[in-house]
Parts: C-alpha cells; structure tokens; sequence
C-alpha cells in the first residue's frame, strides 16, 4: 500500500519531484481500508508537498499507537524562499506558503472525507520553519472472532465428479 501511496502520489505532484522516505515500525497491526481510496487519499498530500514545495521530501511514518490504533504522520517540509538567501542555496529562509495550486483544496477535502469514513481522524500540525504534519489516526483491525475459511470453488453448483 506504501508504494502505491508513493507512486501516486508523485503523479500528483505533476511536474514537480517529490521524493518519499517511508518508515514502517515494529509492531503495525493491520487495518482494514479501501486499499485503492485510502491509498489515493494519502497520496493527495504528497502530491500537495510536491506542488507546494517542487523537490520535497516527504517523510511517511506508520506506527502503532496506543488504543489499538495505528497512525500514518506525513511531514512535508516548508516552502523555501530564495529570495530571502543570500546566494539561492540551503541556507535561504524557510516558510510555510500557500500553494498556489488552489484544485488541490478540494482534493485534500476528499482526502480527510475518507479517512473519516475508515474510522479515522486527520490533523494538521504547524512545525513552523520545518514545515507540516499530517497525522492520520486508524482504528486497528482486530477480528473478534475467527473468519471462516472460504470455499474452494466459487460456482453456485458444486464440480461435477468426471
């Protein structure tokens, strides 16, 4: 799911590069979602930090948190004004900038809509010079009783002994 994630969302990012680094922790359980959906609605915030900041490197950190839950954070680093450098390298002044890709609005708007109908919650949190977070809060998929095994053969009428 982390690559389909990742794959869309450079596609997203248009002609921007987006670079992801993904960190999976010990101890993740499962979580039952839309696989394509939710995929697609991670994938609209690396798209966001491509558009917003063309050569991001997005940071995605799955985790297991407390309550049986399981967290998805996205840090998205500011927006760098080269104009506030001294010479337009690394040591410029960072800042969080509106985008100036407005569609992606109504995007990120579908985005939290589906985690929030996954049982999720989403927010956002200011780092200030370093940028955004994300967080997405999953509930954990935990079976209470054990799924039955499935049929072997998927016909209404069962194999014909030949």
């Amino acid at each position: 799911m982390l690559a389909d994630i990742v794959e869309k969302g450079r596609h997203l990012a248009g002609d921007n590069a987006v670079d992801v680094i993904g960190d999976i922790a010990a101890g993740v359980g499962l979580v039952e979602v839309d696989r394509v959906r939710f995929s697609n609605a991670l994938a609209t915030f690396v798209g966001h930090a491509g558009r917003s900041v063309p050569g991001a490197l997005v940071r995605l950190y799955v985790a297991p948190l407390e309550g049986s839950q399981v967290g998805f954070a996205l840090e998205i680093p500011a927006q760098r004004d080269i104009r506030d450098s001294d010479s337009g390298e690394s040591q410029g002044v960072y800042k969080s900038m509106p985008s100036p890709h407005r569609g992606l609005a109504l995007g990120m708007g579908l985005a939290r809509s589906i985690i929030e109908l996954h049982g999720g919650t989403i927010h956002r949190v200011d780092r200030g010079t370093k940028g955004l977070r994300f967080v997405v809060k999953l509930p954990a998929y935990r079976p209470s009783v054990e799924l039955p095994l499935a049929p072997l053969y998927t016909s209404p009428m069962p194999p014909k002994a030949t």
